[in-house]
């Protein structure tokens, strides 16, 4: 095997290690070396070239080498890889083999050494590869040849223990991989064959001797004969090292010897038959026939019926299903049956059954063929007018889908439908026909026990007519019952009832119905009469059409009396005004299909009592639906508020100023009544919740919808807690505003119980918003540094390992020493910058963030930095930003990106616009631009780096405050880059709201 010239593809971030690596392995080693800089690439490469060897870096940009390895091996490609790189941590020596690498060496300071390193484990590996794939495909080939033979085959070791069988072998013995093992076949092996087989098979082995062999085995509950082969299997040193079996089941072969003892008793019994004739054709071209023959065709006694003149008797349109059923016995070796016409002599028609029986010889040629011939013409023609009547019957009977039994005039079920057997539990009609129907499977009508006489059967046997219409209920497993409305007829013969039809329609869901309307409609008027608050119900004029007796302890006016009153006279007119308002904007909302049905509207209202003076009353107005969704009327239930809306004008005077100590901390307080289900906030709550006082607070169902989906089961979880078990909490959840500002809040509880029994909830909560955006940056921050630390350490180990390369590289040839020494200086530079930059990123999220107004500093920026032929336009109008306070620095590089890298730009602009809530800050040039295939490389920290990090350090810094940036203008027009804010990171000067 020639591995001198072998194709190595090399891949690795660093141009100048790849080099190096192509440089050593061609020079020293006689390889042919492709480089790539990138997992990407090397995938491209590979799809079009094949190579010997494979070797790679371990931390690259995009994908690692394990990622590579990975990904080559989860192809399919076995091309031998090896991990060449500087981590020498035991952790990724682990991964690189666990996923498929065929070996591991060290990048080290000593270059000779490690490249001759590298080089042996390439030789090494290519060659250990390349023989187990060769040995690989031997076995393949070997094994597939044994999996596909025809033939049932297993092999044994030396003391005839089974190591392996085919599949042909295990369908053979219905015994699967592993219970094909060892001595345990032979356990199928007919009792009277396995002492016999057994001795034979001993000695076979014990000699190393060739044997064949027939016994029945017992293939599930079937006797099977095979026939088989024994043979020793030996090595290149004519040593016996196990057998090979070679069987093949011959019961085919042994039922066909069977078949001719059959055949006589079958010709014996024919010929006795009177009514059935028989033909015996034989190979010869002899034919016999019996006189039963000649009495269904009507041949007159002495004639000789040829074998022509049989055929020609067929009826002609049916003579090509006789011969193609002859062939068909004639190919299987034995008994077809055809059903067809003949014409007698007479010239009529009828109709036969024929039953085809053919004996062969051994080599597969006809001896004879035995024909049975009976006439089913009568037979035919009442079949066909029974089964017409019975297939009828049976569809409806079947597809019909109420339950329907029969039973006859002893009580016993005689035919029972699908539907019947689903109603009573039953897998079908017959196991229904099996177990009967008696009175425990049914009850009456009010769910008393059902008697044997009350049964739907034993009244229409009784009375001998219909009975229609009666109600019975069927007792489910469940415990449930399905009330069915049953109809039975009796069935006569001969003038007396000899069966009883039934009928079973399901009508659960009707009864069912009927009961909750006449439970619901108790209930109400229950509650409704018997309340202290009182219950309206209005039509869609607003006419009062219904009002409970608890109307007279609060406006006093009786019932009557209240629902001939207008809605002018029973409130003021602010009342009248915001009912009209509330319910015509509801009204509205769910008109355009944006409203929420199930949310009612409250209102307190001022009301006038019968005698003239007012009370305050809070009023619950639900919207009522008939059964279309259409809107039909109000239901309002009322309570008098008068004393709790005067305490409450008290308490709001006294909170005045508490009020303005909570907006100043942006800390609000609630309290939650159990019994209620009413909650009571300060301004400051609905200040942080964004919800307009004047709705109130909300129940405890409609607070839920203000948290976010993730956070949701964490606060119904501790609310739960409070109220049931009066577990106070202190949580951090977040919210979402109605107009999609999200907020974080902070939750502080406590509970007042009642005899241990909580009653109320206190709380207070404080919008943490900017705080938790604080510690977020600080999150994003260290990892960020932490990822650059380690990007950084990776680049700087990369350089000092060119470094290291060149220099020796200039030992082995004086005539580069100068170009290489230029290489390793510009390494050394490379290396300054990057320390450099370190320096600058970790500064990057250490402060918190702030609001910046992006026009000031871009004036600022315009005066301190001397632009030559540049100009910076400021179209910015106050336009505030949350973020790191290194956005000015992100300014600045934006400015110096167009000033370095815009070639013929005269401008760079500074302005703003709206994307619905979210702000686009947009710096933008009349340079060169950017194409489109550099648009994302230029902020990654890879991608650029011809141009420092300033736009990887911009992306990033900008990402620790939720803001994003991009660039979207147009190569050879300039470029633009765009900053996007969310809404609740920008403001505008004086304008607090946006914030």
């Amino acid at each position: 095997m020639n591995v001198s010239k072998l194709r190595v593809l090399a891949v690795d971030d660093e141009p100048e290690l790849c080099a190096i690596s192509k440089e050593i392995l061609e020079s020293f080693y006689g390889m042919n070396v492709k480089v790539a800089s990138s997992v990407k690439e090397a995938l491209k490469v590979l799809q079009e070239e094949k190579f010997d060897a494979i070797i790679s870096d371990y931390q690259m940009p995009g994908a690692s080498g394990i990622e590579f390895v990975r990904e080559l091996r989860s192809s399919g490609d076995r091309t031998p890889f090896i991990l060449f790189t500087g981590r020498g941590r035991e952790e990724v020596v682990i991964s690189a083999v666990d996923n498929g690498a065929d070996g591991y060496v060290q990048k080290g300071t000593d270059i000779k050494a490690a490249f001759t390193d590298l080089a042996q484990k390439i030789r090494n590996t290519v060659i250990r590869v390349r023989a187990e794939m060769a040995l690989e495909e031997s076995e393949a080939r070997y094994r597939s040849m044994i999996d596909g033979s025809p033939l049932g085959m297993f092999l044994t070791d030396e003391k005839g223990y089974c190591i392996y069988s085919n599949p042909r072998w295990q369908e053979m013995t219905v015994l699967d991989k592993d219970g094909a093992l060892g001595f345990e076949w032979m356990r199928g092996i007919h009792e009277d064959d396995r002492d016999a087989l057994k001795t034979r098979w001993d000695e076979a082995v014990g000699n190393s001797t060739s044997i064949t062999y027939e016994f029945r085995y017992w293939r599930g509950r079937q006797v099977r004969w095979i026939w088989g082969h024994l043979a020793p299997v030996q090595d290149a040193l004519c040593h016996t090292t196990g057998f090979l079996s070679t069987n093949l089941d011959i019961s085919d072969r042994r039922k066909a010897e069977r078949a001719l003892v059959e055949k006589d008793r079958v010709m014996s019994k024919a010929s006795s038959l009177v009514k059935i004739g028989y033909w015996i054709w034989s190979g010869e071209g002899d034919l016999y026939y019996s006189e039963g023959l000649n009495n269904i065709l009507g041949i007159p006694e002495g004639s000789q019926l040829q074998h022509d003149r049989l055929f020609a008797a067929i009826y002609p349109e049916d003579q090509p299903k006789f011969i193609q059923t002859m062939d068909t016995a004639m190919k299987n070796r034995g008994e077809s049956e055809v059903e067809h016409r003949m014409v007698r002599s007479d010239g009529s028609i009828i109709t036969v059954r024929t039953m085809l029986d053919v004996t062969s010889s051994g080599t597969g040629r006809p001896l004879f063929i035995l024909g049975m011939v009976k006439d089913i013409t009568e037979e035919k023609k009442q079949g066909q007018k029974v089964q017409e009547k019975e297939d009828l019957y049976r569809i409806v009977f079947d597809t019909v889908a109420e339950g329907l039994v029969v039973r006859d005039s002893q009580g016993k079920l005689i035919l029972c439908n699908a539907g019947a057997a689903k109603q009573f539990d039953v897998e079908s009609g017959e196991k229904l026909v099996q177990r009967g129907i008696d009175e425990t499977h049914l009850v009456m009508a009010d769910g008393s026990p059902l008697r044997h006489e009350d049964l739907p059967t034993s009244l229409t046997f009784r009375t001998g007519s219909p009975i229609s219409d009666e109600v019975r209920g069927i007792k489910k497993k469940d415990g449930s019952v399905m009330w069915v409305k049953t109809n039975s007829a009796p069935f006569f013969k001969d003038g007396v009832v000899q069966a009883a039809i039934v009928c079973l329609t399901d009508i659960t869901q009707i009864i069912e119905a009927e009961k909750r309307i006449r439970e619901s409609e108790a209930k109400f008027r229950l509650i409704a009469d018997n309340m202290t608050d009182y219950i309206t119900v209005l039509d869609t004029n607003f006419r009062i059409t219904y009002a409970s007796p608890s109307v007279h302890q609060l406006l006093g006016y009786t019932s009557e009396e209240y629902v001939k009153c207008s809605l002018s006279v029973l409130f003021t007119p602010d009342a009248l005004q915001q009912i009209n308002d509330r319910v015509a904007k509801k009204l509205e909302r769910e008109m355009r299909g944006e409203g929420r049905p199930d949310l009612p509207v409250y209102l307190e209202l001022e009301m006038v009592r019968k005698d003239g003076s007012h009370r305050w009353v809070g009023n619950t107005i639900r919207f009522i639906r008939d059964d279309g969704g259409k809107w039909a009327g109000f239901i309002v239930a009322s309570r008098d508020v008068t004393e709790r809306h005067r305490m409450d004008e008290e308490l709001r005077r006294s909170d005045k100023h508490f009020a303005i100590a909570q907006s100043l901390a942006k800390l609000g307080s609630w309290k939650y009544d159990i019994a209620s289900d009413t909650a009571t906030w300060t301004p400051e709550t609905f200040r942080i919740f964004g919800r307009d006082p004047s709705l109130g607070a909300p129940n405890l169902n409609s607070l839920y919808d203000y948290f976010e989906k993730d956070d949701l089961p964490k606060f119904r979880e501790v609310t739960r807690l409070a109220l049931d078990e009066g577990v106070p909490y202190d949580i951090r959840v977040r919210i979402v505003l109605e107009n999609g500002v999200r907020k974080t809040i902070r939750m502080i509880s406590d509970v007042k119980t009642k005899d241990g029994v909580p009653i109320e909830v206190w709380g207070a909560l404080q919008d943490v918003t900017e705080q938790v955006a604080g510690e977020h940056v600080l999150e994003e921050a260290n990892r960020k540094i932490g990822l650059m630390t380690g990007i950084t350490r990776h680049d700087i180990k990369n350089q000092l390992q060119v470094l290291s390369g060149w220099l020796d590289l200039m030992k082995l040839d004086d005539q580069k020493n100068q170009t290489l020494l230029e290489k390793a200086f510009k390494a050394l530079t490379n290396m300054r910058a990057l320390i450099d930059f370190t320096a600058e990123y970790e500064s990057l999220g250490t402060k918190a963030p702030h609001f910046i107004d992006v026009g000031k500093e871009v004036s600022r920026i315009a005066k301190e930095t001397p632009m030559d032929s540049l100009a910076i336009i400021n179209e910015l109008h106050g336009e505030e930003i949350l973020a790191d306070p290194l956005l000015v620095k992100v300014l600045y590089n934006m400015v110096e990106n167009a000033k370095r890298h815009g070639g013929k730009a005269t401008y760079v602009r500074f302005r703003s616009e709206l994307d619905g809530e979210m702000l686009r800050l947009i710096c933008e040039d009349d340079g060169a631009g950017i194409k489109d295939s550099r648009k994302e490389a230029i902020f990654d920290h890879t991608g650029f780096k011809g141009h420092g990090y300033g736009l990887f350090f911009t992306r990033t810094m900008l990402a620790i405050t939720g803001l994003s940036i991009w660039e979207e203008g147009r190569f050879g027009e300039g470029a633009r880059f765009v900053i996007s804010v969310p809404r609740d990171r920008w403001r505008r000067t004086n304008d607090q709201g946006n914030g």
